[in-house]
């Protein structure tokens, strides 16, 4: 029962639920309050529109429109590492080998600490339990 009512407040607090006083009433604006912020700001559409250059009249009447195809340059194609200039190529495998040998060594790392650890909580059970078992 208190977390039903407790959820209705909450709701009727933050106004998701209209209750009986929630009903808007518009009062005159003090003139000792800033003024209202205006509304968003307009941005223009950038999109090119399309002018006669982008239409052709076929030889029956109708109306074609021209793709517009950007150019295509050299750097948009595939070229083999084999065929870039030295100075260009990523050493990737060596960063990615040195990667992982770093995750590996942090992980063999963390493990050795936590046997450690493991090891020395077994020690100090076993030191408890002989000194329980002692009179």
């Amino acid at each position: 029962m208190r977390t039903r009512c407790a959820v209705l407040i909450c709701l009727l607090v933050s106004g998701a639920v209209a209750g009986p006083q929630a009903q808007e009433t518009r009062r005159p604006r003090s003139e000792a309050l800033p003024p209202e912020l205006p509304g968003p700001l307009f941005i223009p559409d950038r999109t090119p529109r399309l002018g006669p250059e982008n239409f052709r009249l076929t030889t029956d009447g109708r109306i074609l429109r021209i793709r517009q195809q950007l150019p295509t340059t050299p750097d948009d194609e595939f070229t083999p590492i084999s065929e870039l200039p030295p100075d260009e190529r990523l050493p990737a495998a060596p960063m990615l080998v040195g990667a992982y040998a770093f995750v590996a060594l942090a992980i063999f790392a963390y493990l050795v600490s936590l046997s450690r650890r493991l090891q020395g909580v077994a020690r100090e059970i076993a030191r408890l339990e002989a000194q329980i078992k002692r009179p």
